[in-house]
């Protein structure tokens, strides 16, 4: 519970045993936000969609250079989400190690900021900078925690992003269906908000789009089947980037003009796939990006070959081959074979030779760079196993005590509800124990909030000295703490709390100030207690919660069990 609340909540709780009734367990309340505070969030929170409106314009150099001049003049508060924004920018870019750099910076700062919704921020960048790379596996797991975040703060916003990302890596990984029923619940919520959605809608958009594109890629249909389906696809691709282009969305505009053009080499059209490609390829060289301007001119030229049209073809590979100066070498050695064949077909041996050379010279340099990045990807993947874990378990830890956090609590104890319920043998059993610190809130009111914290900070340290490995200590919220004990007897709880009372009230508290003199009250239960018929995470809340207020009514500076 908050600190401020203790007192009222304790009066409440007394007032309702006169009367007989039941006292009822509080989830730990929702951070408070002052009006100031909350300003100052959505400040920072506009300058984050500002920065992710100009990636999406295409605007990379302009997006990159407006979040260096957020961050210099914003709050230690407001640096997780411009951070978080600026790891997105660099790996759509391609920059995917500075990405991943970023994406740790941002999540250290939502880490001293004491921010789950910040945390969350970083998170989706990381998960995005990991899709990059195809570590999805890491990805979706990051993304459930981030839209677990939303769902506890009621931020409906987060989760869409966090289930957008969830879906890719689903489609990606094969899941196609659940992937294509997550983005179309997303789009009808984002569709139906009254106050717009802005760019979410139309990342959802383009993401269904994509995972349909995928589950068609793996279809298995009979082939007329196929090339309506993908004519169809083709068509709702071209219709999107026409919407983007009217909307000056020049980076959803190219990846749909891009994806298109990739689509109807699925048509077996080749005038069909000629035409395509001559509707597009001024529309992407308007757009101004390279890259898809140069695959685009390859698939222009390879179509014109197998046309007959040779000299134009020569013309458009010649044309890709400029525009990927710089570029990876396995698609320069496709432009590079194609011309030469184009060569041949033109009598022109000596440059269908010299083309040949450049081809098998890129070959070579993508075979020297595949050992180059198969040692690079090793490395790589060392520091993305390194940030994940570190990332999951921040996101399950409590910042100021570093014991596990509500989120992290809720979803064990549920696990251990239903391991208990499914084994009756002795070691499924556990207990589950409330502490609740007495008159806690005299210590801030008196001593400071910085006092209060080093006060729970070994509270925690108290709780969590002497558990076993499979215990569980974790800080509810304020200063409600809670301990799950692995495969302990009930015959032994009682002694156990009493031990950990004992502790809370010997403890040398006037090191930390000398006005300090504290006690603990603790109520538990064990899941012998209960039936398995009845045994549920609420009804193992209600009774340790019930059982933590006849403590506190009995004098405190006790604990009371069922045996």
């Amino acid at each position: 519970m908050r600190v401020n609340d203790v007192a009222a909540r304790e009066n409440h709780l007394y007032e309702r045993s006169a009367t007989g009734a039941p006292a009822q367990h509080y989830d730990a309340p929702k951070p408070v936000v002052t009006k100031v505070h909350r300003n100052q969030q959505n400040m920072v929170a506009d300058w984050a969609r500002e920065v992710i409106a100009l990636q999406s314009a295409g605007k990379i150099t302009e997006a990159l250079a407006l979040v260096e001049a957020r961050l210099a003049v914003c709050t230690d508060d407001g640096r997780a989400a411009l951070l978080a924004a600026k790891a997105v920018v660099l790996a759509a870019r391609g920059d995917l190690r500075d990405a991943l750099s970023v994406a740790t910076a941002a999540r250290e700062a939502a880490r001293l900021a004491d921010s789950q919704p910040a945390m969350a921020d970083a998170g989706l960048s990381l998960a995005f900078v990991l899709q990059m790379l195809e570590e999805h596996r890491r990805a979706i797991d990051i993304a459930s925690e981030c839209d677990q975040i939303g769902r506890e703060y009621g931020d409906e916003s987060l989760r869409f992003r966090a289930q957008r990302l969830l879906a890719n890596s689903y489609s990606v990984i094969g899941r196609h269906e659940q992937a294509i029923s997550m983005l179309r619940a997303v789009i009808a919520h984002l569709a139906a908000d009254s106050e717009g959605s802005g760019l979410q809608l139309y990342w959802a958009r383009l993401n269904l789009l994509r995972a349909e594109d995928r589950q068609l890629q793996a279809s298995t249909s009979e082939q007329h089947v196929r090339r309506l389906a993908f004519r169809s696809l083709y068509e709702r691709w071209h219709s999107f980037a026409d919407e983007m282009s009217a909307l000056q969305l020049v980076r959803l505009q190219a990846i749909a003009l891009a994806k298109a053009c990739h689509v109807v080499s699925e048509l077996g059209d080749d005038q069909f796939a000629l035409a395509s490609h001559e509707a597009s390829l001024p529309r992407l060289y308007s757009v101004g990006l390279r890259s898809n301007c140069a695959e685009t001119e390859y698939q222009y030229g390879v179509v014109l070959s197998r046309l007959g049209r040779f000299g134009e073809a020569r013309d458009a590979l010649q044309r890709s081959i400029a525009l990927l100066d710089g570029h990876g070498p396995r698609i320069l050695a496709l432009a590079w074979d194609a011309l030469s064949t184009v060569f041949e077909a033109l009598d022109l041996p000596y440059d269908a030779l010299s083309s040949l050379k450049q081809a098998r010279h890129f070959e070579r340099q993508l075979r020297d760079g595949e050992a180059l990045v198969a040692a690079t990807l090793a490395e790589q993947r060392v520091l993305i196993d390194r940030l994940s874990d570190e990332w999951s378990r921040l996101a399950s830890e409590d910042p100021l005590t570093g014991v596990a956090n509500r989120r992290a609590f809720d979803r064990q104890l549920a696990a251990m509800t239903d391991a208990v319920n499914g084994d009756s043998r002795a070691g499924a059993a556990f207990a589950l124990a409330f502490f609740d610190l007495d008159r806690f809130k005299l210590v801030n009111d008196a001593a400071g909030h910085g006092v209060g914290d080093t006060v729970l900070k070994r509270f925690a340290a108290i709780l969590s000295s002497g558990r076993r490995g499979n215990d569980m200590v974790a800080r509810l919220g304020g200063d409600e703490f809670a301990i799950l004990f692995a495969g302990v007897r009930a015959g032994n709880l009682g002694g156990i709390l009493d031990s950990l009372v004992t502790s809370v009230h010997s403890e040398n508290w006037a090191a930390i100030d000398s006005s300090l003199r504290l006690t603990v009250s603790a109520g538990a239960v064990h899941t012998d207690e209960i039936s398995a018929s009845q045994r549920t995470p609420t009804s193992l809340l209600r009774v340790a919660d019930e059982r933590l207020y006849e403590a506190k009514r009995n004098g405190r500076n006790r604990a009371v069990v069922g045996f």
